[in-house]
């Protein structure tokens, strides 16, 4: 069986210091959407996230980046 996935969306995220969370809120109220990490994440410096929506459904999602800070 052949699963083909087509991502409409690729965020990139490269940052100085090492990433603590990654926080993906779909604002769409459930009409389709899937947020998905590639590569990268917590704990390494980078990130590489890619977004999905259901055929003639659009994308609404918040990304947020959290990172540790050393002093």
């Amino acid at each position: 069986m052949l699963h083909i996935i087509i991502i409409v969306a690729l965020a990139v995220v490269v940052v100085d210091q090492i990433l603590s969370a990654i926080v993906i809120t779909d604002n769409s109220q459930s009409k389709g959407g899937t947020a998905f990490l590639l590569k990268g994440g917590p704990p390494a410096r980078f990130a590489m996230i890619g977004f999905q929506s259901h055929r003639n459904h659009g994308l609404n999602f918040t990304l947020e980046i959290y990172i540790y800070i050393c002093l």
